[in-house]
């Protein structure tokens, strides 16, 4: 093998291996797949990769600009033309699959989003019966336990924030334990000492 070939040669695997590996979004789907198919043309694949760039910054509200930096995106200008000239979103193929992906990766935002929601409730209702233990260890004994690692004391309750947190975290779970909200002034007075809190309606 000659010294120019062999130069070439490595030279070639150095940029295989350095390439980026091609971005395959989480929401990529059947139908987004065949409306990057669709697109014909020069240099198809760095228009798919544009359209998919594209579309990730639309769903999540992310610069725009940013995609068409890219070295692997086209530009700016080839993206929306120039003098006159059309650019590749004006290519009835582009904009379908940019409106195709576009739509699937927003409704996969909301979707994580909800999920997100959900796991925040399920803390939420894991945490209850622990809000409500230490809501009535509180009321009758003055006191809170706190767990450290694996050890577990009790310290002196700081009554007014605790009722507060405690019950913050119950008007999350169920009607059935929130605060309605229209209940008169309560005066608490506490077992242990002389000390009173008042409630006023609503927390």
């Amino acid at each position: 093998m000659k010294a120019g070939s062999a130069r070439q040669l490595v030279k070639s695997k150095l940029i295989a291996t350095t390439k980026q590996p091609p971005f395959r979004p989480d929401w990529l789907s059947y139908e987004v797949h065949q409306a990057l198919e669709a697109i014909r043309g020069d240099h198809v694949a760095k228009k798919q990769l544009t359209v998919l760039l594209l579309a990730a910054a639309i769903a999540g509200d992310s610069p725009q600009a940013q995609v068409f930096k890219r070295h692997d995106t086209c530009n700016r200008v080839t993206w929306y033309g120039r003098d006159g000239e059309p650019g590749w979103r004006d290519d009835p193929a582009i904009a379908e699959a940019l409106q195709v992906a576009s739509q699937r990766a927003l409704w996969w935002m909301r979707v994580r989003q909800g999920g997100a929601v959900q796991n925040a409730l399920d803390v939420l209702v894991d945490a209850a019966p622990a809000a409500a233990q230490q809501l009535v260890r509180i009321a009758t004994q003055g006191r809170v336990q706190v767990v450290q690692g694996e050890e577990q004391r009790f310290v002196e309750a700081d009554v007014v924030h605790m009722v507060k947190a405690a019950n913050s975290i119950l008007d999350r779970v169920s009607e059935t334990t929130a605060d309605k909200g229209a209940t008169k002034d309560v005066t608490i007075k506490l077992s242990w000492g002389e000390a009173e809190v008042d409630e006023g309606a609503g927390g």
